[in-house]
């Protein structure tokens, strides 16, 4: 899916889903931040494990052309990246009360996870109005 596919679906969709996305990520990014001491640094191997799972599947995806996988690939990769969101926010934490202040490593971190979550969104969005639009046709 390109970009100009998802922008010509709804113009005004894209501009209401950031500042509600924006409210998301934050959320996480409290709860992390709220959260006891390392708490949630035990996420990173099962995080780890299901995107690459989640690599293998897609790949699997390749072969068989699949849209029962495609949303499985789509929809789970939303849950781990918003996992992501919680982990890397209280790994920078960390890694800043251990002396690490490398503030631009730690916001590209937190970028990487905003945009994968942003563009599941977007193409989860895309997709059910283009279904909405094809069922609309058909009646």
């Amino acid at each position: 899916m390109t970009a100009r596919t998802s922008f010509s679906a709804s113009p005004c969709s894209d501009h209401a889903g950031f500042p509600r996305h924006q409210r998301r990520v934050a959320c996480f990014s409290l709860s992390a931040l709220y959260a006891p001491r390392g708490h949630y640094l035990y996420l990173g191997g099962t995080l780890f494990s299901a995107l690459s799972t989640l690599f293998w599947l897609s790949m699997l995806n390749i072969f068989f052309g699949s849209r029962l996988i495609f949303q499985v690939n789509l929809y789970v990769g939303l849950l781990v990246m918003c996992g992501f969101i919680v982990f890397d926010t209280q790994n920078i934490t960390e890694k800043a009360r251990r002396g690490d202040k490398d503030y631009v490593m730690h916001s590209v971190e937190l970028f990487i996870d905003f945009v994968a979550v942003f563009k599941r969104l977007l193409i989860i969005l895309t997709d059910k109005e283009a279904q909405s639009n094809k069922k609309r046709r058909r009646d």
